[in-house]
């Protein structure tokens, strides 16, 4: 478990120098990382075995992927297995394999 979560952290800090001028947020799970982008868009990356990276599949990722259906977004945080996002209106979304992407006020 320590080494899902190391390489997680790891997949985390390894953000080349030119996403991170498009990339004002960044966020980490405990096997997934997000990064929010400038146009309010969310790419998410690692273990999807809870459905926390919001791709509609229980698969790894080694790259960062569009969360589609994530617009608007000014913040992202993770968690162990689920991903929250802030949506410039107030609504918080929640993703993960119980809820899919489901809007919380």
């Amino acid at each position: 478990m320590i080494r899902r979560f190391l390489r997680g952290l790891l997949a985390a800090c390894l953000v080349s120098l030119s996403a991170q001028a498009a990339t004002p947020g960044v966020g980490a799970g405990w096997t997934h990382s997000l990064a929010l982008h400038a146009d309010g868009t969310v790419r998410s990356w690692g273990d999807d075995s809870k459905g926390a990276l919001g791709l509609g599949r229980s698969l790894a990722s080694t790259t960062p992927r569009l969360v589609n259906g994530l617009t608007d977004v000014v913040a992202v945080a993770g968690g162990v297995s689920h991903t929250l996002a802030l949506r410039r209106d107030g609504t918080v979304l929640v993703i993960d394999t119980e809820r899919g992407l489901k809007p919380r006020r």
